[in-house]
């Protein structure tokens, strides 16, 4: 007995590995590149799962950071994300809630939506990232 025929997929709407993105951290480069490809890459529903697992991915980060931020011990200053240093639980917790909109907005297909609370995420990270190196002796 054959396999009965399975609907044909949309040309654009096959899953690719090399559409994925590995997420390492959080990041402004990292979440304004994510909010590029929601933008420019993200036009069928494969593309969408993609996102979907790069904003659980980012989501993960976020929440795990404040966590351990919430349960250090009192008065014991812990960093937990190192390319966040001046973030506080309540600042990942907001990253965290800009990101989880972002991932339902996503899953709606309002993908332009999505890319722009990824935008106020990043722009966020970007506040509590370390501060750009001043070069000593330039003549301003």
């Amino acid at each position: 007995m054959s396999e009965p025929a399975r609907p044909a997929a949309a040309p654009d709407d096959d899953w690719s590995e090399e559409d994925v993105t590995p997420i390492e951290d959080l990041s402004s480069a990292t979440l304004e590149r994510l909010a590029t490809r929601l933008r420019d890459r993200t036009r069928c529903f494969a593309a969408r799962i993609n996102r979907e697992a790069e904003l659980d991915a980012l989501w993960t980060l976020a929440d795990m950071a404040a966590s351990q931020l919430r349960l250090a011990p009192h008065g014991v200053a812990g960093m937990s994300r190192p390319e966040l240093p001046r973030a506080t639980a309540d600042d990942l917790t907001e990253l965290a809630l800009l990101i989880f909109g972002a991932h339902d907005l996503n899953a709606d297909g309002e993908t332009a939506a999505a890319a722009d609370l990824i935008t106020q995420a990043a722009s966020l990270a970007n506040e509590l990232e370390p501060a750009a190196p001043t070069m000593e002796g330039s003549s301003e």
